[in-house]
């Protein structure tokens, strides 16, 4: 299933805060506001925390690359109801760290901020 193994990759590494994804965005936006904030060991932290979970999820991708470990079931199949909405949200992990000006506009219209 390699799309739903791409799908985890591009998860894994925005989790871990990686550009061009969301999860780099946020992670910038909020060590940005932490150092504005005169609060720089927050962000040290959560650098820190992105470089500890950096070290676990490229062990997990590393292991599903394994050759050694590859077990093939063809009885196990995954519906396409299930696989589209993790595409779906794999996709907008990229689109929303590519052109993270999509949200935000509209976060800063909520907020009030224009």
């Amino acid at each position: 299933m390699p799309g739903l193994v791409i799908s985890f990759i591009i998860f894994s590494m925005g989790i871990v805060g990686i550009p061009p994804l969301n999860g780099f965005v946020s992670k910038f936006i909020i060590c940005y506001g932490a150092v504005l904030a005169e609060k720089a060991g927050l962000a040290f932290i959560i650098c820190a925390v992105s470089i500890v979970s950096c070290g676990y999820y490229f062990r997990v991708i590393q292991v599903l690359f394994a050759k050694k470990q590859r077990r093939h079931n063809p009885d196990f199949r995954i519906s396409k109801s299930m696989r589209v909405p993790v595409y779906v949200l794999a996709f907008l992990c990229v689109v929303l760290g590519l052109f993270p000006s999509l949200v935000l506009h509209a976060v800063q219209v909520i907020l009030g901020g224009g």
